[in-house]
């Protein structure tokens, strides 16, 4: 298992990539976000709409400065667990 310390809070680790069996809804994830990785919840398995195939994982997260829970769609190679 990789484990990095590129994670967005203290407590969080960086566990390797994604795979077809790894992730699912309820996950905490770490997002790549422009220079910055997010912590959120994979809230849907969009299934394989990707480029060739590749899985779309639908992730939540409340930014730090705000309220309002923003959603995005990734490829499932953009997103891994987080773990605390």
């Amino acid at each position: 298992m990789l484990r990095t310390s590129l994670a967005t809070d203290p407590g969080d680790t960086f566990v390797g990539m994604a795979t077809k069996t790894g992730i699912r809804v309820g996950d905490a994830v770490l997002v790549r976000f422009g220079s910055k990785r997010i912590r959120g919840e994979v809230i849907e398995d969009r299934g394989h709409l990707g480029e060739n195939g590749v899985r779309i994982l639908r992730v939540a997260w409340t930014p730090a400065h705000s309220d309002e829970r923003l959603e995005l769609e990734v490829p499932e190679g953009d997103v891994a667990l987080a773990r605390s």
